[in-house]
């Protein structure tokens, strides 16, 4: 899958060449979502590569992702829910050198007093070598299965992983 920007105002094209790949935690019509305990950094579950057409993710294994070397920018988000107030923090992490990759990218906080909580992490780097990355939550109280599943027939997506390499 191959993805070109274009300027707003003159229609030309911003940026081509960019090569792009989408994971999800993609469930079963009727599956709740998952529960994340409190008080600590916790792995967002991805179980799908949806589209991948150029290769750029080596491996998806127990939910964590490794990339070849090269310049990405990475956008990943995941809902979490509970009946009562809740704050959470979400990150993507280097597993390889445990380390955080928001040394050039943005941290989202979001709270909420009782339902579903979106956010996520965003970040831009370069690996000159092949590393493994995770989605990581940090919720400060555990999150409950109570993101009823629609269970219409489709699909249930909790959490979305876009890659883009430069």
């Amino acid at each position: 899958w191959h993805c070109i920007f274009f300027q707003r105002k003159t229609g030309r094209p911003l940026k081509s060449g960019v090569d792009m790949a989408i994971i999800l935690a993609e469930y079963a019509s009727g599956t709740v979502a998952p529960v994340y305990t409190a008080s600590d950094w916790r792995t967002v579950l991805y179980n799908t590569i949806k589209k991948d057409e150029n290769g750029i993710i080596t491996s998806l294994n127990t939910n964590q992702i490794t990339l070849p070397p090269g310049t990405y920018t990475v956008f990943a988000e995941a809902y979490i829910f509970n009946s009562g107030a809740l704050n959470a923090r979400q990150r993507l992490w280097n597993v390889t050198d445990n380390s955080d990759l928001f040394g050039q990218g943005i941290n989202i906080r979001l709270s909420a007093d009782t339902g579903t909580l979106g956010g996520g992490a965003a970040a831009t780097f370069t690996l000159t070598e092949a590393k493994t990355i995770e989605h990581q939550v940090y919720p400060t109280a555990t999150t409950g299965s109570s993101g009823t599943a629609v269970a219409n027939g489709e699909n249930e997506i909790y959490s979305k992983m876009i890659i883009m390499k430069h």
